[in-house]
């Protein structure tokens, strides 16, 4: 064991008191050296700039997740002026930054700063950094870019590969004399694509793309580090640290100690005592391993093997858990088109993984992922044929059962020219404020009468499993007020409403308004029943709901414990999205007792990559287990994905959803 008690490090401007392996404090003396810009005004709309938000915020939990210090600042903060302490500057997603910023972004590189760059359509940062830029690239059936390949020319300590399944990119090439390629681009099955993904020069490096959300984000974490590591070497000590310390630990354990006894508790209860008293007997041969590298200070070392230890007792502790015959085991296809755009090779996975049944995306209040007569043909379907299609008949090789999943109501991606008909069809829901919103309004009978038509069209069509309602609710509490709405719930009830929103929001009036909102939601669902019952008895219909109940009656009108009552579900997904297991819990408590009386089975969702969660393969086995404990039949993996496929299946077949 090493000795690092009064070991001191005095590493650029920051201070390291290195009081173990697992303990690092750290006193800056010169403020934080590496500044995340925000795209605001290098953005060209709102819309982008909420993505350039999003992306600001995935990059920094990053950092903060391996100790990295940072701040984070506008691109209005740069025109200002870039700190004299900052030696490094990340550039998450600023496409277009105007000319002030340049102007400040070349004196920061003029005085020895470099600039980190994923994604950007400027030419004059081009210019600036000596990088030539290509054209914009894009394939929208997933697949051509997804892997991240570095090469011989790439700095020390960046791992070899990294998994990201990018739609599209901007490819930068090398200037002779300015910068070299150290990364390229290879589809899913391992060929070269010939576009680049990672361009360096003196100044700093360009990736093709923004860092998305998928693929294995430890390599993501451990490619940033590389790349700011190179330039700002204080950073290594801290990370390695914090690798070393969130890799020893599994579940609530708060250290490697703790993690192997919990998991021995676990195992002595286990068939396959021995199989767990493998994984950590390498488990703790791995730790006694990397802190010596730490006493050795060979910090790139003890990140790069890192993940062999948590992999060691991940493994250890999923053999532990036994599988449970029955039960459905659903995963939600956001894309529609599966993995990397393969159905086969999706099929094979969830299969071969113990999955039975996919949640895929192919129905929107406006267009489907397949050649419809009712809606307008998705993009996707028009560039690669019919995904739905080809995902049924992948499914029935696999014996794995398809459910349609539908969007219902919002309209948020559709085109401008639909957008357009609705609005000018006052089809559109209004706020209370007077807004217009890009959700069909549920009492307009035009907008029940397509939602029904695309569902009982799927149903004729293809031989599915099963319809999945989604956004099968309102946006909030504050719609819908449009005029239609007032004259149908007039009609319906009988009630005087002498000023129109402000009437139907108070007393008795509100109260009734609310009621008659409900009704909206709940009969639509059970015409969908009506339908299905009519079209092919054996098709099955659940939704996806918000998971806090009753609070979304009041907000959403979504009141799924009356379907249940009635019988209009098969089986429902709460989206209990949450990295908390005793929120998880209370959660799936409640809604079983809601479940119980009836015949509806409960299915919780996991947000494994969530927008509110993200979980690894331990936490999603402690939710299973949590939900399998209160009584529900089954649960939801959000999403598919190749963090789904590379970190959280491989570990529930080794036990949760192991073959009996």
């Amino acid at each position: 064991m090493m000795n690092a008690g009064k070991l001191r490090l005095l590493m650029g401007t920051t201070c390291l008191c290195l009081v173990s392996p697992l303990v690092v404090c750290a006193q800056a003396t010169g403020g934080a050296r590496i500044l995340l810009v925000q795209g605001t005004t290098s953005t060209p709309n709102p819309a982008e700039r909420n993505y350039a938000g999003s992306v600001t915020r995935r990059i920094g939990r990053w950092l903060t997740e391996i100790d990295i210090e940072h701040r984070v600042a506008t691109d209005e903060d740069t025109v200002r002026g870039i700190s004299k302490a900052v030696t490094v500057v990340i550039l998450g997603y600023n496409p277009m930054p105007p000319p002030a910023q340049m102007s400040s972004l070349r004196n920061f590189m003029k005085r020895g700063g470099k600039l980190l760059v994923f994604y950007s359509s400027s030419p004059a940062l081009a210019e600036s950094m000596g990088v030539k830029l290509g054209e914009y690239k894009a394939f929208h059936r997933g697949g051509r870019w997804s892997v991240i390949h570095f090469n011989a020319a790439a700095p020390a300590f960046l791992p070899r590969t990294v998994w990201q399944d990018s739609l599209n990119v901007r490819p930068v090439f090398p200037l002779a004399g300015r910068s070299k390629l150290i990364a390229s681009w290879k589809s899913a099955g391992g060929d070269d694509t010939g576009d680049p993904a990672l361009v360096q020069s003196d100044t700093g490096v360009w990736m093709s793309h923004v860092l998305l959300d998928d693929g294995d984000t430890f390599e993501k974490k451990r490619m940033l580090l590389g790349l700011l590591g190179q330039y700002e070497h204080s950073i290594w000590p801290r990370a390695a640290a914090q690798c070393l310390r969130t890799t020893s630990r599994i579940g609530d354990a708060g250290s490697f100690g703790a993690s192997t006894k919990y998991v021995r508790r676990r195992a002595s209860r286990s068939s396959r005592r021995g199989t767990a008293e493998r994984e950590l007997k390498e488990a703790e041969a791995l730790h006694r391993r990397l802190e010596q590298l730490f006493s050795d200070r060979n910090y790139p070392r003890v990140v790069s093997e890192c993940p062999g230890l948590k992999s060691a007792l991940v493994r250890a502790y999923a053999v532990t858990v036994k599988p449970r015959a029955g039960e459905i085991r659903a995963v939600w296809d956001h894309s529609g088109l599966g993995l990397h755009g393969d159905w086969d090779q999706t099929c094979k996975v969830l299969r071969e993984h113990g999955m039975t049944d996919i949640l895929t995306n192919v129905l929107w209040p406006d267009m489907a992922h397949y050649d419809s007569n009712v809606l307008a043909k998705s993009r996707v379907a028009k560039l690669h044929g019919d995904p739905l299609a080809e995902c049924i008949r992948a499914a029935r090789r696999y014996r794995l059962k398809v459910h349609a999943w539908k969007v219902c109501w919002r309209v948020n991606g559709s085109s401008p020219e639909a957008l357009k008909r609705f609005r000018d069809e006052r089809r559109l829901q209004v706020s209370d404020a007077g807004k217009v919103l890009n959700w069909l309004c549920p009492s307009h009978p035009a907008n029940r009468k397509l939602e029904l038509a695309a569902v009982a069209e799927v149903a004729k069509l293809y031989n599915i499993d099963g319809v999945h309602l989604d956004y099968i609710r309102y946006p909030d509490s504050h719609a819908c007020y449009c005029e239609g709405c007032r004259r149908r719930f007039l009609a319906a009830t009988g009630a005087v409403v002498r000023s129109w929103p402000a009437g139907a929001k108070t007393g008795e009036t509100g109260r009734a308004y609310n009621r008659w909102r409900i009704l909206q939601i709940s009969s639509f669902v059970a015409q969908c029943r009506q339908v299905l019952q009519r079209t092919d008895r054996r098709i099955k219909l659940s939704a996806a709901v918000y998971g806090k109940y009753p609070s979304c009656v009041a907000s959403v009108a979504q009141d799924w414990s009356a379907w249940m009552k009635f019988g209009l579900l098969d089986f429902i997904c709460p989206m209990d999205y949450t990295e908390n297991n005793a929120i998880f819990r209370s959660y799936v408590r409640e809604q079983k007792d809601l479940s119980q009386p009836y015949r509806t089975r409960l299915v919780p969702g996991i947000g494994v990559t969530a927008t509110e969660s993200r979980l690894d393969a331990v936490q999603v086995i402690d939710q299973i287990l949590e939900l399998r404990n209160a009584g529900a039949e089954g649960f939801a993996l959000f999403d598919l994905n190749t963090v789904l496929e590379s970190e959280i299946l491989p570990a529930l077949s080794m036990g949760v959803t192991a073959s009996e």
